[in-house]
């Protein structure tokens, strides 16, 4: 499977900002997805990537991982040990 991943490290964090968090995750989803690449785009660490962005783990621990969507796959995208 080829992906692309988008704004990773800055989503994270962005629940801290509230609605202006939400706004650039879908703003940031609409850019991704109409470059048209043609693979899908993937979100790290984001509970509720908008459609049609998967939303993926990216970490040590995944076993809570579940798609937020039914026709979404469960993605993980590495394991960093940093500790």
């Amino acid at each position: 499977m080829v992906d692309r991943t988008s704004a990773g490290s800055y989503l994270k964090d962005m629940k801290a900002y509230g609605a202006a968090g939400q706004a650039y995750m879908n703003w940031a989803a609409k850019v991704a997805v109409g470059l048209d690449t043609g693979v899908p785009w993937v979100m790290c660490k984001e509970d509720d990537a908008p459609h049609p962005v998967i939303n993926a783990c990216n970490g040590f621990y995944c076993d809570d991982l579940t798609p937020n969507k039914p026709y979404k796959p469960a993605l993980w995208t590495e394991a960093w040990t940093g500790w």
